[in-house]
């Protein structure tokens, strides 16, 4: 079998960081066969080839080194270089994508307001090629608490043909219980959550909250900023005490299973601040020794089999015509890769530092190009 090959453009000026100077790249994995890890018949193999990146100098170089970063971390050895486009339209028109599954921290926003030219950027794909969009993320809040967060930032819900976030397929496998491994969780959580930026409810799903992990059936991470308490509220808990509590415990009682509803390790909080989540508690909690830890979300295939049949039901039926756009090289590059789905890394998120190139501020006129 034929597998995936390697592409590499420069973001459209509409998904840029506001701070001058500061420009996007964008790589895309581009799959010319069936997904072969989605439809579960293992990893494909890969093909060789090359295709230089067009821009000169340090930048150049930069991007090159990207990209091949990129090829270690998703495809492995044989992946073929990526090459240069022009911009999001070029991506869908070049790739012949009639749906985007899009992240939004570091892609849309930074957490506190929209990337300039983002929500042009995402008038002008689907009104002028008709793009699908799925919203697909990693926010521990369920979907539409999440399409209502990104409205406040003045994201329409007309810009979203649907929203996919780990934390809606989280309650929804603790309502239901119908497959593992939910079916096996037992009703009593210690829940970590947020405080600040407000509590995750678990009204409706049977549980129990306790304030020990000692007496907990299995660790619930919504959050990093606090641990529920059995009486209501939260009691906020510094993160580095968190992960000690978690460290502790995986030492003690391995065999607890820990649910991770978020499996960022980090996000951007506004500008360019990088802010620690779940999934570095659960990656903590794991490397303690924690033997059964489940992680609900991008890289993992759940996230992505969800989308895909999201996809279908709006019409788009062939994997091939779907690209994945994020800013993690890990959870939204290689998830997309381990899915068999194509995809785009936007440089302006949580990779921004290492990937920083000189470049022109955006020019407003160009931001739906």
């Amino acid at each position: 079998m034929r597998g995936p090959r390697q592409a590499a453009t420069r973001m459209q000026r509409s998904l840029r960081t506001s701070a001058a100077g500061d420009a996007v790249a964008t790589l895309a994995a581009r799959r010319r066969t069936a997904p072969a890890r989605a439809r579960g018949h293992g990893s494909a193999r890969t093909e060789t080839g090359a295709a230089p990146a067009r821009r000169s100098g340090g930048s150049g170089r930069r991007l090159r080194r990207v990209c091949m970063a990129m090829a270690n971390a998703t495809a492995g050895e044989g992946c073929e270089l990526p090459r240069t486009w022009s911009g999001m339209d070029d991506v869908v028109v070049s790739g012949g994508y009639r749906a985007l599954l899009l992240d939004q921290f570091g892609v849309l926003h930074d957490g506190k307001v929209p990337y300039p030219g983002a929500i042009e950027c995402l008038r002008s794909l689907r009104s002028r090629h008709g793009v699908k969009t799925v919203l697909i993320s990693n926010s521990s809040r369920r979907a539409a608490l999440t399409a209502r967060s990104l409205a406040a930032m003045g994201f329409d819900e007309d810009l979203f043909d649907a929203v996919v976030t780990s934390g809606e397929l989280v309650h929804q496998g603790l309502e239901q219980r119908t497959a593992a491994p939910w079916d096996s969780l037992g009703r009593r959580v210690f829940h970590v959550t947020w405080s600040a930026r407000g509590t995750i409810s678990l009204d409706g799903l049977g549980l129990t909250v306790v304030d020990s992990i000692g007496d907990a059936d299995f660790v619930l991470l919504h959050g990093v900023e606090g641990v529920a308490e059995s009486k209501g509220g939260v009691r906020e808990v510094p993160y580095v005490e968190l992960e000690a509590m978690l460290r502790d415990a995986a030492k003690s009682r391995p065999d607890v299973p820990l649910v991770c509803a978020n499996p960022d390790f980090e996000t951007v909080a506004g500008g360019r601040a990088v802010k620690a989540m779940p999934g570095a508690l659960a990656k903590a909690y794991k490397d303690a020794g924690g033997t059964r830890v489940v992680l609900v979300g991008k890289p993992e295939p759940l996230i992505y089999s969800r989308c895909v049949e999201t996809a279908a039901a709006l019409g788009v039926a062939d994997a091939k015509e779907i690209a994945a756009v994020g800013d993690s090289l890990h959870h939204d590059i290689g998830g997309a890769a381990g899915a068999g789905i194509d995809s785009v890394l936007v440089a302006c998120g949580i990779h921004a530092d290492k990937l920083r190139r000189e470049s022109e501020p955006p020019e407003s006129a160009r931001v739906a190009e």
